[in-house]
């Protein structure tokens, strides 16, 4: 049902994607055309455990809202009552024996990538003008968790704290390069 969904999504959900690079060709590609001076820095963050910390209450509410701008009511429904019954059922086994997953999204799951991508565009929308006017971020570009930024200045300790501050769920934290 996961890989059914999916598919769905790739005909009909056309997500924004405005700041997820999928190769380093395209990271470089997005580079390329930037003026980096010696007050700017590459910063890295990470997001720790992130499929077991999605949020799908959260996520599931921000996907219809998506949808009922996509299609109809019932249908937005149908699809989100699908989804709750393919997340929730997230087994693995781990040494011989059988666990549910309780929290967050299964790594095996074929919807779980979509749908972290939902709530992490959600989330990066709420922060980016922020970052862009207040924390000095001149360039931001994710790939599933792992994040790269150039700032201009030291505020890299403010923009870890900012980041952290963004959900209760999701854990950064960082690398300077």
């Amino acid at each position: 049902m996961s890989k059914y969904l999916k598919t769905i999504r790739k005909n009909k959900l056309e997500l924004p994607n405005k700041y997820i690079v999928t190769n380093a060709a395209q990271l470089i590609e997005n580079m390329t055309p930037l003026h980096i001076t010696n007050n700017n820095k590459l910063v890295s963050f990470d997001i720790k455990g992130l499929y077991p910390s999605i949020p799908t209450t959260e996520t599931m509410d921000i996907l219809f809202r998506i949808l009922l701008g996509k299609t109809e009511k019932k249908i937005a429904k149908d699809i989100i009552n699908t989804l709750k019954t393919t997340i929730n059922q997230n087994y693995f086994r781990f040494n011989n024996k059988i666990y549910r997953q309780i929290n967050g999204l299964g790594m095996g799951n074929p919807i779980s990538a979509l749908l972290t991508e939902v709530f992490m565009q959600s989330l990066e929308e709420k922060y980016m003008e922020h970052f862009t006017t207040n924390l000095g971020v001149s360039f931001y570009a994710r790939y599933v968790d792992d994040i790269i930024c150039i700032i201009t200045g030291d505020k890299e300790e403010q923009i870890l704290y900012y980041l952290n501050e963004q959900h209760k769920n999701i854990a950064f934290t960082m690398d300077t390069i």
